[in-house]
């Protein structure tokens, strides 16, 4: 008997101004990662649904790590993924945006063990995910990203990826790293 492996997969492109997220299968079968739904969702403009008294007493880091925290966890209970995959934080020319990555992967992972301590949690770095895609791991060109997953005849999806923004391309990016480094 040859039992399909199929796993559920949240794969996320972290951020606390653009937070990309896309919802995949990854058939180990067919060897088809399927894109079932992808979104990019400005954290700002979730920031009002957080507890009010949060709002008012705290500071806008710990506003957005809750934003981020409570958006994670409505999209965990919706996709009930067996695996969460998110871009790690990398230390280049800009601290700040280091830590500021450090934070949101740090409310990411904390609404993943809120949801269940059970699902997998993984984070690659850029060059890893990039290379993984066949984009080398020093582009800066984001076009990169999107022609390579639109060439990728493993990808499918009933989304147009030409109308993705870039957060939304490197969230299936992120998701087909893991496709290649586990199923390969």
């Amino acid at each position: 008997m040859q039992k399909e492996l199929s796993l559920r997969v949240v794969s996320i492109d972290p951020g606390f101004n653009n937070l990309g997220v896309s919802f995949s299968n990854l058939n180990y079968h067919s060897g088809l990662m399927v894109v079932n739904d992808v979104n990019t969702y400005q954290i700002q403009k979730l920031t009002s649904r957080v507890d009010g008294s949060i709002i008012q007493d705290a500071t806008n880091g710990l506003i957005n790590v809750e934003t981020v925290k409570a958006l994670i966890g409505r999209l965990l209970d919706t996709y009930k993924p067996d695996v969460v995959i998110c871009e790690s934080s990398y230390m280049g020319k800009f601290p700040q945006a280091f830590v500021s990555l450090s934070l949101c992967l740090h409310a990411i992972e904390s609404a993943v063990y809120n949801y269940d301590t059970d699902v997998g949690y993984y984070t690659f770095d850029p060059a890893t995910i990039k290379n993984a895609n066949g984009v080398k791991g020093g582009s800066r060109d984001k076009e990169d990203m999107r022609k390579a997953i639109i060439a990728n005849p493993s990808i499918v999806s009933t989304k147009d990826f030409n109308l993705l923004d870039e957060h939304s391309i490197d969230s299936i990016g992120i998701g087909y790293c893991y496709f290649r480094k586990t199923f390969y």
